[in-house]
């Protein structure tokens, strides 16, 4: 057995000059190295220990899985998170100056990006206030897209772009797990798609959350999954924020573990926003 293994370490070593010649294609070919790896690799530990085992085999590429996306039976057009909701995450909680400051930055920006229009500060102080008193950043949202203003905006015809129906359907199928007909797409305007295309995506990401009870791996898995996709995509629509850019699928778990549940929520809303804004050359 312990033959088998050295000559398993030996294989992976010198695999890229030994099947240098080979018919199968570069991309084929590093797919079924990795495959290797992946597979005598916890049996090398075993018996070498996992620092020797990285040495020869490189360490570990972090790597996700698309969880299988929730049915959702939640109810769109909620606006109730704007009530004063229980922390329960404390452990993750800011101090008073840190949430005011992140809570500021947060509503200059969505209003920003969901109206496509110049920021009212005393408006912002306005939404500021509710959220400090207990208020949730996706309640808050969903009053604003409720409003009049926001009203006006989906009264206004403004048809969708080639590069918007290219990436709504991508998202549909592969974060939402559904299809969106051609015809659907027609019928719709750009302001009530950006609406419609949150609200979904909010509903998946709750049914993720409360799924997940004591285990949200597979919601942090999907924003991960999620952001890497755009940043590779779309870098330069993101501007000076690092984070959004940021295209290493490790970095960006982490980040989703590390926040409280509406920040993640959050970044949701506004890259969305953000992404249709730009390919609709607002």
């Amino acid at each position: 057995m312990k033959l088998f293994l050295i000559l398993a370490v030996i294989f992976s070593i010198y695999s890229d000059n030994s099947f240098a010649s080979s018919n199968v294609s570069q991309q084929s070919f590093e797919n079924k190295i990795q495959s290797f790896k992946s597979f005598v690799r916890p049996y090398l530990n075993q018996y070498f220990g996992e620092q020797k085992v990285n040495n020869w085999l490189g360490v570990k590429k972090f790597e996700l899985q698309m969880p299988e996306i929730p049915k959702n039976k939640s109810k769109a057009y909620d606006v109730s998170g704007i009530a004063k909701v229980k922390n329960t995450e404390t452990s993750r909680k800011f101090s008073k100056d840190l949430e005011k400051k992140y809570g500021y930055a947060f509503l200059t920006e969505l209003l920003k990006v969901v109206r496509n229009k110049k920021v009212d500060s005393k408006e912002v102080e306005q939404w500021l206030g509710a959220l400090l008193q207990g208020g949730s950043r996706e309640g808050i949202y969903r009053a604003i897209v409720l409003d009049n203003t926001y009203k006006r905006l989906e009264n206004f015809e403004r048809p969708l772009n080639d590069q918007i129906i290219i990436f709504i359907k991508y998202y549909f199928k592969t974060y939402l797990n559904k299809d969106i007909s051609d015809e659907s797409l027609e019928k719709i305007d750009f302001y009530s798609l950006k609406r419609f295309l949150v609200e979904k995506s909010l509903e998946i990401v709750d049914v993720f959350y409360i799924n997940g009870q004591d285990d949200k791996s597979d919601l942090y898995a999907w924003y991960s999954l999620f952001s890497k996709d755009v940043a590779l995509k779309y870098p330069t629509f993101f501007k000076e924020n690092v984070m959004r850019k940021e295209s290493d699928l490790k970095k960006q778990y982490i980040w989703a573990k590390s926040v409280p549940f509406q920040h993640l929520k959050s970044e949701v809303i506004l890259k969305l926003h953000i992404i249709l804004n730009s390919l609709q050359n607002i």
